[in-house]
Order: C-alpha cells, then sequence, then structure tokens
C-alpha cells in the first residue's frame, strides 16, 4: 500500500468538502491552479468518518459500538428456521397472529389508563396531586424525602463482624470458595489456599491492590500474585457469586421482599474511577475530571446483586438492560425490571416483553415523558374526560 499522497488528487472524491473547508485543504500552486493536499484532505475524511459513526449516520459492520441495529439481527436464510428458532428460545409469542397480539395489547393498555385515571379521581391514588388553574388541570407526582435514617437503629445494636469472618462464613454454609478453580484444572500444583483467596478478593474487591495487602498483612506479594492469577477470573467470580445468590434466595426472608407477590428487580450503574488504563476505561469529565474512569452496571433483585457487568463511562446504559438480564445465570429470575431514565430507549420495552419481562422504567419528570411520550390505540380526541391521557 502507497501512501495516499502518491496516487492522483483526481481520483479521489471531492463533492463532499463543503466550501468553508475548501481554502483549507486546497492551495494554489505557481501556476495559480489549486491544487488537493493529500494529507489534509486524508485528515478531514477521518474526521468525518469519526464524527459519522459518533453520530450513528454510518455502521460499521466489523465493529461492536458501531454495527447498525440490523447487523444484530439474523439473516433472512436463517430466518427460514424461524419455527425452530422461535421454540429453543422460548419466543413462542411470535407464533401468535400480529393482529391478535395487538388487540390484547390495546384491550390492556386502554383498560390501564381508565384504571389509573379512576383511581386519580377518586382519591385512591395518594401520590397525584391535582393543581387547578381556572379550567385546566394539571397533575404532578411530587418526589417525597425519605424521613428514614439510612442506617436504621436496629442495625446499631449488632455487633460489626470482620469482613474475612463473613466470608468464612459464607463459605461454609454456600461453599463459594470452591468455584474458584486453577486455570489449569487438574494439572495444578498450586492447591487452593482459603486465607489467601479471600485476602485476594478484598485486595481486588476493595481497590487495594494486591501490592498495598502483602505490605499490611503476613502474605508475600508472590504468594498474592500467583493466588490471584491462578483463581480470580470472570468465570470463577461468577460462579461464586451465583453460589451466594441461590443460598441467599432459599432463605425464607428472600420472599419478604417482594413486591405484589413477584420479584422486581433494577439495575443501575455506578461510576468509579480507573488507576491505569484498562479497555472500558473512558473520558468522563463530569464524573472523573480529566481523568477517566469506568461504569459497574449492577442488577439487583430482593436487595441481592444477581448480575453486573464493567461499561465504559461513555456508553449509554440501555444498551445493556437486555444483556444483563438475559445472561443472568442465578436461580433468582425477575418478572418485573425497572430502570432510571437512562436505561430506556425505543426497543427495550418491545425486547423485554417478548422475553417475559415486564419494563417498568422510573422516569426523572414522569409529567414530562407522559405529556410527551404516551400514546393509545384511539384518536387522542377519544380522552378529552380523562386527566392522564395519551398524545
Amino acid at each position: 500500500n502507497k501512501p495516499l499522497g502518491k496516487y492522483p488528487s483526481d481520483t479521489f472524491p471531492q463533492q463532499f468538502i463543503p466550501n468553508g473547508m475548501k481554502r483549507y485543504i486546497y492551495q494554489l500552486n505557481s501556476l495559480g491552479q489549486k491544487v488537493l493536499q493529500a494529507d489534509r484532505y486524508e485528515f478531514f475524511v477521518y474526521q468525518l468518518l469519526r464524527n459519522g459513526l459518533e453520530a450513528g449516520d454510518i455502521f460499521c459492520r466489523d465493529s461492536i459500538r458501531f454495527r447498525s441495529f440490523e447487523d444484530d439481527l439474523i439473516s433472512d436464510l436463517e430466518w427460514k428456521q424461524k419455527e425452530t428458532l422461535l421454540a429453543e428460545n422460548g419466543l413462542t409469542i411470535f407464533n401468535q397472529p400480529i393482529q391478535v397480539h395487538l388487540a390484547e395489547l390495546e384491550k390492556e393498555l386502554e383498560t390501564r389508563i381508565t384504571k389509573v385515571n379512576h383511581h386519580i379521581a377518586s382519591g385512591e391514588n395518594k401520590y397525584i396531586q391535582i393543581k387547578k388553574r381556572g379550567s385546566h388541570s394539571r397533575w404532578t407526582l411530587p418526589y417525597v424525602r425519605d424521613s428514614e435514617s439510612m442506617n436504621h437503629p436496629f442495625f446499631e445494636t449488632v455487633k460489626p463482624v470482620e469482613i474475612k469472618n463473613v466470608l468464612h462464613y459464607v463459605n461454609q454454609r454456600c461453599q463459594s470458595l470452591e468455584a474458584f478453580e486453577h486455570i489449569l484444572g487438574r494439572y495444578a500444583k498450586q492447591p487452593r489456599e482459603e486465607q489467601t483467596l479471600v485476602a485476594c478478593l478484598l485486595a481486588w474487591g476493595t481497590n487495594m491492590g494486591l501490592g498495598r495487602m502483602g505490605d499490611i498483612s503476613d502474605m508475600n506479594h508472590s504468594t498474592l500474585i500467583s493466588t490471584s492469577d491462578n483463581f480470580i477470573r470472570l468465570e470463577t467470580l461468577k460462579e461464586a457469586n451465583d453460589r451466594v445468590s441461590n443460598a441467599t434466595a432459599k432463605l425464607p426472608i428472600f420472599q419478604h421482599y417482594n413486591i405484589d407477590e413477584v420479584i422486581h428487580s433494577s439495575s443501575d450503574g455506578r461510576k468509579a474511577e480507573t488507576g491505569i488504563h484498562t479497555i472500558n476505561a473512558r473520558h468522563s469529565p463530569k464524573y472523573f475530571g480529566l481523568r477517566k474512569g469506568i461504569v459497574s452496571y449492577t442488577m439487583v433483585a430482593n436487595h441481592i446483586p444477581v448480575n453486573a457487568r464493567i461499561i465504559g463511562a461513555n456508553e449509554h446504559e440501555s444498551h445493556y438492560v437486555f444483556d444483563i438480564l438475559y445472561n443472568n445465570t442465578t436461580d433468582v429470575q425477575p418478572d418485573v425490571h425497572s430502570t432510571d431514565t437512562h436505561g430506556t430507549n425505543e426497543v427495550n420495552f418491545a425486547i423485554l416483553h417478548f422475553f417475559g419481562y415486564q419494563f417498568a422504567p422510573r422516569y426523572k419528570n414522569i409529567h414530562d415523558k407522559v405529556s410527551k411520550s404516551l400514546y393509545g390505540f384511539k384518536h387522542p380526541s377519544q380522552y378529552d374526560d380523562v386527566l392522564i391521557k395519551p398524545v
């Protein structure tokens, strides 16, 4: 391959260059003719490609982040086996005629609109407040600050316990540390030592690092490093977390966290600054200033963190809602899932519905969202007599 400057400039497409940029890309030669500067032209093309990718105007099939929605779908040839595919993935809802499905959704939505407005009008719904100005009424959903303290007085009576003792107790009950198998399997020469493994987990979990843990404990650095490298990886961490989650879900108290007799999960991201540059570390001036960080996107069900994944600070959390639900390998399978506004997009409602989840996001400004994005099956004039109405 030759540099771009070695090719004739008249073979380059130039129609896309805006008039305001031509004085920077062209220069006059000794004959007074405009000559294309190949290096500047090349840089400008890269800049346009970058802007187009970020804006979603162009796509790259071989990319993960910049693929189009169509590229994530299966091919038309594979779709010919749709009956088998739908059965294997439990998507029998697609076997239902679309007219029947829409009729069921219409009945459910219209019934819900009527019921919600009836509860507000009768005063049964005590959370919605109505403000009247002349002949017009406006509703609001005020957020009341929780008066209960963060640390309940009950916990003041509980004796503090060291975290290593907690991990030891948990391991006795559900053998969570047995999930950390040596990377070499049965050919491994290094045995799993509970105390060293717990020290490594605490070092990484508290962001202390193995070096600092070695300095403040009686364990040498080489033992900590070899234990971490051989036993701690994504697969073993997920297996250990699944064991703890499944054991917790079997406790009688687990059912008391259900809402309306179903498991209601939620997911949200927590920002964390990174000490070193990692593949997911990104700049975010709002949270990290001039430094980089990541987002720990975690799914919680009945106060149990059943799944999590690391994403970049520049990525939209809504792209990972289905992922974190579908790839939950614990026995705790939620019926309803909530996110904040950042976890919503145009397709999550449909995707989660098809896979048997009810999506119930918590919007920051519910009045603004309803007044602009609530749609019904009827003409808007049919909803004139209700307070909360489709647009």
